[in-house]
């Protein structure tokens, strides 16, 4: 014969629940001209000249104006972001300013070496002209 143990039955005891009073925002006295408030983090966003410059340099859609404008808005970018730093507010932008300001700049250099080149072919093409102009060919 087996002998088998009664059942044991398990009673679930209430949870207490801790009195959970209403939330209430702390809110400092003062806030900054930009709307931020001291001692709560500031959201950081990424500057707007900085991409813009970054898209300039890169598609360079109307050649030298873009070029130009990418430099620009890179220096301006940088500017931008370096004083919001020092104001204690952390703006992304920097690696998408300076890939502006140097796409910029070495298409820029590019467009300039190509006029250069091409100022250069045709004023040798013009000296040939005149040189070919100059030998008188016997009629016949």
């Amino acid at each position: 014969m087996t002998a088998t143990a009664p059942p044991v039955t398990v009673e679930a005891l209430p949870v207490p629940s801790p009195g959970v009073g209403a939330a209430r925002p702390i809110m400092p006295s003062r806030a900054f001209d930009d709307g931020s408030v001291p001692g709560l983090p500031v959201q950081a966003g990424t500057d707007s000249c900085a991409v813009a410059s970054a898209v300039c340099g890169i598609t360079a859609i109307i050649p030298i104006v873009c070029q130009v404008l990418g430099l620009s808005l890179g220096i301006a970018g940088l500017l931008r972001i370096r004083r919001a730093r020092r104001r204690g507010i952390d703006v992304r932008g920097g690696g998408w300013a300076v890939t502006g300001i140097v796409s910029s700049g070495l298409a820029l250099l590019g467009w300039l070496a190509v006029f250069a080149l091409l100022g250069t072919i045709g004023s040798s093409l013009a000296q040939t002209n005149e040189a070919l102009n100059a030998i008188a060919l016997p009629a016949g």
